[in-house]
């Protein structure tokens, strides 16, 4: 049949108007510019495999992105979605956020018809059926059957990049197959421009040796990369465990560092982040007497950072009065986490 759909890419959530979000000053400069256009370059390899894959269709669910906030997301749709139709690759859009009005002309003018994909695309093939099964949050996934079939493939959507350390993937499109017979995902590709890691790692028993900063450098490297994301710009949070209380910010600033430049002369993709404050069994140990000292001793070493991307609740801005407040309700409520020898959430201590 001519027009029939065999093989489809789905892709979801673009969020092309948004930006990452973390610390980036140890980014190397050569991998400056991927973190500020990720969610584009990620975009980018979405249109990038569905040529590559030699599909039929693309889907497109979700948020692409307002083109107010950021006139380039016009631009480069239209130029992205031209570039499929020289490979005679069809574009549909699903429950997609509508384009701005003013867009709206310059995309007919191009040939791009978003308001009504769906109904064009059943003219070209009136035996497929795609449909959208929604969950509270916006599509969950999405079902595919052709008619005739008795069962239907039902896919989860995936957002294509990371914005935080607390976003969850997988962030990747899904190849399908579809034909009279079966429909099934062939393969699931990563197309993130950007990777956020959280990592545990042993801490040396001395952090002071150049040594210990070259063990937690390669425990890193071999923890994030592979032959195949060797290239990919990797940000990573680190907690090491036992992390010695004599540990002054100054000085997890000054290891940090350290193992930056470990990491620059072999792995210049990753970039750390921070190291995360590790509330160690000895701290638990000391006597309950002691509380008031022991909160204001640990808790002093935090700084505003640590305490601000600790917070379970979501990214907030934590001002110098708020931060002493908490410690003035940890140092309130450590006798009793001391008798539970359990250590509470740090929103919790929020007033």
């Amino acid at each position: 049949m001519v027009g029939e759909v065999r093989r489809i890419l789905q892709a979801s959530h673009f969020r092309l108007d948004e930006s990452l979000h973390g610390d980036f000053s140890r980014v190397s400069d050569g991998h400056k510019s991927t973190i500020i256009d990720a969610r584009f370059a990620a975009a980018e390899k979405v249109f990038r495999t569905a040529i590559d894959r030699d599909v039929d269709l693309l889907i497109l669910s979700g948020e692409l992105g307002s083109t107010n906030v950021n006139p380039r997301i016009g631009w480069f749709l239209i130029e992205q979605i031209n570039r499929l139709r020289e490979h005679n690759i069809r574009v549909a859009l699903l429950n997609t956020v509508p384009v701005d009005e003013c867009w709206t002309a310059l995309f007919a003018q191009n040939g791009i018809d978003l308001s009504s994909s769906m109904s064009r695309l059943a003219d070209h093939d009136p035996t497929l059926r795609i449909k959208l099964i929604h969950s509270g949050h916006g599509p969950a996934s999405i079902k595919y059957r052709r008619r005739g079939q008795e069962q239907s493939l039902v896919v989860p959507t995936c957002e294509i990049q990371a914005s935080t350390f607390v976003d969850q993937g997988p962030f990747e499109v899904k190849l399908i197959h579809l034909d009279h017979s079966s429909a099934h995902v062939v393969d699931s590709i990563s197309v993130e421009s950007v990777r956020f890691r959280s990592l545990q790692i042993s801490a040396p028993d001395s952090l002071s040796q150049l040594g210990s900063v070259d063990s937690i450098a390669s425990e890193i490297i071999r923890q994030t990369t592979s032959d195949s994301t060797a290239t990919i710009p990797t940000v990573v949070d680190i907690e090491l465990d036992s992390l010695p209380r004599s540990l002054s910010a100054v000085s997890r600033t000054r290891l940090l560092n350290d193992i930056q430049q470990q990491l620059n002369a072999r792995v210049p993709a990753i970039a750390v982040s921070r190291l995360v404050v590790d509330w160690n069994s000895s701290t638990l140990s000391e006597a309950a007497s002691d509380a008031l000292e022991i909160a204001k001793r640990e808790l002093s070493r935090i700084e505003l950072t640590d305490v601000n991307g600790s917070l379970t609740s979501g990214p907030q801005a934590v001002c110098e009065n708020q931060f002493n407040r908490i410690k003035q309700r940890v140092a309130h409520c450590l006798p009793a986490v001391l008798e539970s020898s359990t250590v509470p959430s740090l929103d919790n201590f929020l007033v």
